[in-house]
């Protein structure tokens, strides 16, 4: 299935992914109206997320409630050609009963998402043009 991508205005974009709407947009100060997150925003959200998907489940194996669990994605920008996220830094707040065995393997659990994954082996990326509106 496809995420689909729809210009509003200015940078305003309607992201559309099985059946969820999204709004991307840049901030003031980069020409947007600040109506929604910025492209990078969504790669942050997408690591974070991911992680956080195999540490809820990985808890969840273990009888573990995952309440409190938090994730902060932080990134640093390469601005030299081309300008790029150079570094992610991702900060786990665990559940306060998980003990240092457990983090070990939630280290693994959170090293083994499929966007981690993904950032470590670059996928080919393919550019088509379509001319007309669907």
């Amino acid at each position: 299935m496809a995420t689909i991508i729809r210009w509003k205005q200015k940078t305003l974009f309607e992201v559309q992914a099985r059946g969820h709407d999204l709004l991307c947009d840049q901030p003031k100060e980069d020409g947007g109206d600040d109506l929604g997150v910025e492209p990078l925003e969504f790669l942050d959200a997408a690591l974070g997320t991911c992680i956080g998907v195999y540490l809820s489940r990985n808890l969840a194996l273990h009888d573990i409630p995952a309440d409190g669990l938090c994730i902060e994605v932080s990134r640093e920008i390469v601005k030299e050609h081309p300008r790029r996220v150079g570094s992610f830094k991702v900060d786990i707040r665990l559940p306060a009963t998980v003990d240092e065995r457990r983090r070990k393997a939630l280290l693994r659990a959170a090293s083994a998402c499929s966007v981690h994954h993904t950032f470590e082996h670059p996928p080919k990326i393919e550019i088509n043009f379509e001319t007309g509106a669907r």
